[in-house]
């Protein structure tokens, strides 16, 4: 009966330290697109002038052929009452990003994010704090749309964009 027991809370005590260890590992970890959310906050989320402003459109939309290939076009999202304010070109440790900034008429401002693709996460969304980041990929690119969550549209531009590539 010793032995049983002793077993039952060596079982016990192993299983519960794993998950311990498990949820330490995870908090350590970045969340999905959490550099798609800084960008954001960056360049979106503010008034400072974009790298590229809509009337370059042309060299933006060449540079980001360059880098990402035929996904790597810039959607006209026109219909949807959004239009292309202009992209910040960014760096991450895998390669070249790009934040695309678009605006509606009552000036809220949405970002399409473009980065090369991770094995980390394939498609999904998540909230930080006020924001919505609806992630997803399409080849070697990850790409996400975030904006304000309260936002009725981000919900409709994701299924939008994603059918789109």
């Amino acid at each position: 009966m010793g032995m049983v027991a002793s077993c039952v809370l060596a079982l016990g005590l192993g299983a519960a330290m794993g998950w311990q260890a498990r949820d330490l590992r995870m908090a350590g970890e970045r969340p999905p697109m959490a550099d798609a959310v800084a960008a954001y906050r960056l360049f979106a989320d503010n008034t400072l002038p974009l790298e590229f402003d809509a009337s370059h459109r042309t060299q933006l939309q060449g540079w980001l052929r360059t880098h990402f290939g035929p996904a790597g076009a810039a959607p006209d999202l026109q219909s949807q009452g959004f239009r292309l304010q202009g992209g910040r070109m960014l760096s991450t440790p895998e390669g070249a990003a790009a934040m695309l900034v678009y605006q509606d008429a009552e000036g809220a401002r949405i970002g399409l994010y473009l980065r090369p693709r991770s094995d980390r996460f394939t498609q999904g969304e998540r909230r930080d704090g006020r924001l919505l980041a609806q992630y997803w990929t399409e080849g070697n690119t990850a790409f996400a749309l975030v904006g304000p969550a309260t936002q009725a549209r981000m919900r409709q531009l994701g299924p939008l964009l994603r059918a789109a590539g």
